[in-house]
């Protein structure tokens, strides 16, 4: 590269060509920065949306009310696997009772699309 510049008393390099090299090297790594900035927000909003397409669009999660099984519906104790209250268990042995299922109320969301 040859220098349009002129060079002062006791400079062996162009100071106006570094300034211009060191300028060109800052838009080139801002344009990088801009890329993958870019790219990353890219990136997040498909997954953004994909997560919300499976959300509300894809179909009903399992225990919902549309396969037919109620969230609000606790299994009876027997059905469970455990004892019924006739079995007193091994001889010797006594059983606890088994602590209350607490219900847990959810709520029925509906999207509207």
């Amino acid at each position: 590269m040859t220098c349009t510049h002129e060079l002062r008393p006791g400079t062996t390099v162009c100071l106006y060509c570094r300034h211009e090299a060191h300028l060109a090297r800052e838009a080139g790594r801002r344009r990088t920065l801009a890329r993958i900035a870019l790219g990353t927000a890219a990136v997040a909003v498909l997954i953004g949306g994909g997560v919300t397409v499976a959300k509300f669009a894809g179909g009903s999660a399992p225990g919902s009310a549309a396969n037919g099984a109620s969230a609000d519906v606790v299994p009876p104790v027997e059905s469970a696997g455990m004892l019924s209250e006739e079995d007193d268990g091994p001889p010797g042995i006594r059983l606890l009772e088994a602590a209350p299922v607490p219900h847990l109320a959810r709520s029925t969301y509906a999207p509207r699309i």
